[in-house]
């Protein structure tokens, strides 16, 4: 089965220390693992809740940000950059470059189908990332 890195590095690569290493955990399981898991007799918890609220949450903070900024351009203007913003692929983008794929718990099956380097699988671990980090900020 594949268990990503030490996440101790991903931490310093985000700039973010989690108290509780198990919200990062979370937000770094994909479903395949979680079933791989419930059939060996074990429980753990995937990220798609996360990654649904974690959507969310970036467009919230993306909106905010370019209404700051651009909140002359109109609505129009604004729906597009937060378009172009809040996309897998940009997100993918960004997941790249904190190699976050190295750190994704996966299936065994699913490691050989080269699961980590999807953009979506990718782009989904990201939300899930960032609503954990904003959920552990509210916590504190």
């Amino acid at each position: 089965m594949g268990i990503g890195k030490d996440l101790s590095q991903l931490m310093q690569d985000i700039g973010y220390s989690f108290i509780d290493v198990a919200f990062l955990e979370t937000a770094l399981t994909h479903s395949s693992y979680t079933n791989e898991m419930k059939q060996r007799g074990y429980r753990a918890e995937s990220n798609e809740a996360l990654e649904f609220l974690g959507d969310a949450v970036l467009e919230i903070v993306i909106s905010e940000y370019l209404f700051d900024r651009y909140a002359k351009n109109g609505e129009g203007t604004l729906s597009r950059l937060r378009q172009t913003v809040v996309c897998e692929s940009t997100l993918a983008k960004i997941a790249s470059r904190i190699n976050l794929g190295d750190y994704l718990h996966i299936g065994s099956a699913e490691e050989n189908l080269g699961l980590r380097e999807r953009k979506k699988v990718l782009a989904d671990a990201l939300e899930a990332l960032k609503r954990e980090i904003t959920d552990a900020m509210c916590l504190r």
